[in-house]
């Protein structure tokens, strides 16, 4: 939850956009934007300190609290499992919290591992179908506190897709490119130096438009995933035009 379109390639984008625009960085993070006074300085800590990889956090709260009018039970109890798990300063001595945490991340990493070997030119293909279908078997293993040959196999599986592909130099091009054009269309968009929290709440519409847009002008900057479907031969060709690409 809280993903944006293109996950960390546009997120990389947004949050250079929003360590640029002040205005757009406080409406943000004011308390229009985020209700719950506790979880507020985690989540900025989050944008003030560049970490790209927990922003969807900050967007997963913001996005919420559009709702809050709707169903203010259910977003409530929300925002207190977040604070739970992130923003509750003790929360990282609670062993049941610890344990869950870990799960989660076996659980994401199967999921990732999944999807991802399915769309790029790996020798390897993790099924997700057949860890579903041996989950009586399979799901204790994921969760033991201790590692195992299954848990090693899954690591050894993440590090062999960091090396082809996520730390792939021609997909990291990509990325900044797609970022940059991200950046540039929202410091656009929202000019406006009276920026409040309502008036930023349509940011994924206006991500989504962005890539449509792109489709159709033949600037379509992808994430990994997506190009690695369509242009396979083009990530590992020996000669790549730094400069053409990251000028558009």
């Amino acid at each position: 939850m809280g993903h944006l379109r293109e996950t960390f390639a546009t997120e990389a984008g947004v949050l250079r956009a929003l360590r640029a625009n002040k205005q757009l960085r406080s409406a943000l993070l004011s308390r229009n934007g985020h209700h719950d006074k506790d979880c507020l300085p985690y989540v900025t800590g989050i944008v003030e300190g560049g970490r790209i990889y927990d922003l969807h956090k900050v967007f997963s709260l913001f996005f919420l609290y559009r709702y809050w009018g709707r169903n203010k039970t259910l977003v409530d109890t929300l925002v207190s499992l977040f604070r739970f798990f992130f923003a509750d300063n003790n929360s990282g001595q609670n062993e049941k919290r610890v344990n869950l945490m870990r799960i989660f991340q076996r659980i994401r990493q199967v999921c990732y591992l999944s999807l991802d070997s399915m769309y790029t030119p790996v020798i390897m293909h993790l099924d997700l179908r057949r860890v579903f279908l041996n989950l009586e078997k399979s799901g204790p293993e994921i969760a033991a506190k201790q590692t195992n040959a299954l848990l090693r196999e899954l690591d050894g599986f993440s590090r062999l897709m960091e090396r082809e592909i996520y730390l792939n130099p021609h997909v990291a091009l990509l990325h900044q490119a797609h970022a940059k054009s991200v950046a540039s269309h929202i410091e656009q968009r929202y000019a406006n130096s009276d920026l409040n929290a309502h008036e930023i709440s349509d940011l994924r519409t206006v991500l989504v438009e962005l890539q449509e847009q792109s489709v159709k002008t033949g600037k379509c900057h992808q994430s990994s995933v997506q190009c690695l479907r369509i242009e396979r031969d083009y990530f590992f060709s020996e000669t790549i035009d730094c400069r053409q690409l990251l000028a558009k």
